[in-house]
């Protein structure tokens, strides 16, 4: 950055760089976030991404031996809500995490009288 920017602009530009990367830090992590699930029997496990889409399903050996389809389907389907419903929350709350440390990083924000030393930005600082 040239070095005549005004300190305030300076100082300004910074902040804005740290929550741009405090927010993109939240969104990666958002989207990188997974949430599994394991059924009561402890046989059907299913992963999800951060939008509650199927990533994996597990069966432990010999469960589709045992258990008739459709309740194997049913038995998905509810993992698949409870697995989606936590992933999305995490992802939410990632990024609502992020956004309470915002207002501390632009408390440090100059005052307009810092960027217009001899007046106001109304009337082009000419006090």
């Amino acid at each position: 950055m040239a070095k005549d920017v005004h300190p305030a602009v300076r100082q300004t530009l910074d902040i804005t760089r740290d929550v741009i990367d405090l927010l993109q830090s939240a969104r990666e992590e958002a989207l990188a976030s997974q949430a599994g699930v394991l059924n009561d029997d402890g046989d059907i496990a299913v992963n999800v991404d951060h939008r509650g889409a199927l990533v994996n399903v597990w069966f432990k050996p010999g469960v589709l031996d045992r258990k008739r389809p459709a309740r194997v389907a049913a038995e998905i389907n509810a993992l698949l809500a409870t697995a989606g419903d936590a992933s999305i929350a995490k992802s939410q709350q990632l990024i609502t995490d992020a956004m309470k440390i915002v207002p501390t990083l632009v408390a440090d924000l100059p005052e307009e009288s810092e960027y217009f030393p001899f007046g106001t930005r109304n009337d082009g600082g000419r006090g």
